[in-house]
């Protein structure tokens, strides 16, 4: 699968930031019904914590665009966040995981995301 990313990025809002988590669609073609399973899990410093189970639906993301998935707080930055991303492209089905390691979603590791003209962690 080429062309599809995910990205945590954070929008200020008055004296904060909020967080969510987003798919982009590079490509010069549309994806069709999109399934985006997402967890988060691991064991930052004591039990093993796991995060519901989410399942987004998106009927269409068209070419060079991107949609919202879901806000994020950032206490779960400390687990794996994990995002399970299936579609359909010519009759043809497409998935990957993308897996966002510990403390890898930190101030020192944002850069400008220019397709949502924020700054936030690309995942390719």
């Amino acid at each position: 699968m080429t062309g599809v990313m995910i990205a945590i990025a954070r929008k200020s809002v008055d004296d904060s930031y909020h967080w969510h988590a987003y798919i982009i669609n590079t490509n010069d073609y549309n994806l069709n019904n999109l399934l985006i399973v997402s967890k988060g899990y691991g064991a930052p410093k004591g039990p093993k914590q796991d995060t519901s189970v989410l399942r987004h639906s998106i009927e269409l993301l068209k070419a060079r665009s991107y949609a919202i998935i879901e806000p994020l707080d950032p206490a779960v930055f400390k687990l794996f966040n994990e995002f399970w991303v299936s579609f359909y492209h010519q009759d043809q089905i497409y998935d990957k995981k993308f897996i966002f390691t510990p403390d890898s979603i930190r101030e020192d590791h944002l850069m400008s995301i220019e397709a949502l003209e924020l700054e936030g962690i690309l995942h390719i």
